[in-house]
């Protein structure tokens, strides 16, 4: 009888298990071991990354340090890889945070860090690419008015702005296109990496993610 008993409870356990993987599917907190990646480790993610949208039928971008790796040295290296949406393709779509990990995690074997805000404002997905897990950064790019975007990042004095994020706007831009194999993907232009780095972008400086949030222009001030 006992041992009837605790069959049942490890198969009750191992049940309830199971439904916490499908509702935080790859939702891992880990430090990934470090790593000398190389460009085709980029590559080879943003690969991936395309698939994924592709799936949704959604437009997508490539932006921040990845995009300045690119106008600096025509490769991808960076600290990770920042891609870009815009709301209004979300809208048009109605795609839901929901569909976007789901796809992402169960689909596409991504594995899901954290996320930030809504998808109706400051969306910010982070997730790990499956083969070489480097980090896959999301941002939502969003109308602050007839010629400026916003995108959102997260903690540091960012809990201490109005909406507990830091907003940063940019001048409206047109993408531009570059050639992975025999893939095209969008980029952002280089205008807009002047706008977010300052005209001497060619120059490398090293500061972490808190000393941005105090360097970087743009940020918008509420």
């Amino acid at each position: 009888m006992h041992r009837i008993k605790y069959i049942i409870i490890c198969l009750f356990i191992v049940f309830i298990i199971l439904i916490i993987l499908n509702i935080y599917p790859r939702q891992i907190d880990f430090v990934v071991p470090p790593r000398n990646y190389t460009n085709v480790d980029y590559i080879n993610c943003l690969i991936d990354i395309d698939k994924v949208f592709r799936n949704l039928s959604m437009p997508w971008f490539i932006t921040f340090g990845t995009a300045l790796a690119y106008w600096r040295s025509k490769d991808f290296i960076s600290h990770d890889v920042d891609i870009g949406l815009f709301s209004h393709d979300l809208i048009a779509k109605r795609i839901t945070t929901q569909q976007v990990i789901s796809t992402m995690t169960k689909q596409f074997q991504f594995i899901s860090r954290r996320h930030f805000g809504r998808i109706d404002h400051g969306q910010e997905w982070s997730f790990l690419c499956p083969t070489s897990y480097l980090t896959v950064d999301i941002f939502v790019f969003y109308p602050l008015n007839q010629d400026n975007y916003w995108s959102a990042t997260y903690t540091g004095l960012c809990d201490k702005m109005r909406y507990k994020k830091c907003r940063w706007k940019y001048r409206q831009f047109q993408l531009e296109q570059v050639q992975l194999f025999d893939k095209q993907m969008s980029i952002v232009p280089l205008t807009f990496i002047k706008e977010r780095y300052g005209n001497d972008y060619m120059i490398k400086k090293y500061y972490d993610y808190h000393d941005g949030l105090k360097i970087l222009p743009n940020l918008i001030q509420e």
